[in-house]
């Protein structure tokens, strides 16, 4: 799927990365050499040419295709950001006002939450131990530790919304 003038969907996230790139004063092949080192000493012995990344840059700023997990993690090493500073910012969600949902309303909601967060857990298990069956590859070990990671956070930050303000 593309977006106006062939540009893909994903815009935002171009732009944000040519923004972090610029800030640097890199052109696009130090890019390439700064996410191929960043590979390189994360034990990635796969990494492609810095012409090969250098094409993806572009088309990854141009908002066409998406940056996967492996390059996500190189992106962050490269720029030296944490995983949660990757990306441009997201817009804040609005807490539900008090009173907005009755007594049965909130229940409802706890309760679906409540199996997305199961959902969560369990999927965070899975990826740990999909990260024992490849620890062999440090790098896969790595993302799926990564990925579990994040939706056991997930799942917290539902238990929090659960039994915070939000749904009180």
């Amino acid at each position: 799927m593309t977006g106006v003038g062939g540009r893909g969907p994903d815009l935002a996230l171009g732009e944000w990365l040519r923004e972090q790139r610029r800030a640097r004063g890199w052109a696009v092949w130090e890019m390439a050499r700064q996410l191929r080192e960043a590979g390189r000493g994360s034990g990635d012995s796969n990494v492609p040419r810095i012409e090969a990344i250098g094409r993806n840059i572009r088309r990854w700023e141009g908002g066409v295709g998406g940056v996967s997990e492996r390059y996500r993690l190189y992106y962050c090493k490269a720029l030296g950001i944490g995983a949660a500073e990757f990306g441009p910012a997201r817009p804040r969600r609005r807490q539900v006002p008090a009173g907005v949902l009755g007594a049965a309303g909130r229940q409802w909601v706890a309760a679906v939450l409540g199996d997305v967060r199961d959902g969560l857990r369990d999927d965070a298990k899975q990826c740990q131990a999909r990260a024992e069956q490849v620890a062999a590859d440090p790098v896969r070990a790595a993302l799926c530790r990564g990925q579990a990671l994040g939706l056991a956070l997930a799942a917290e930050h539902i238990d929090a919304a659960v039994s915070g303000t939000i749904l009180a």
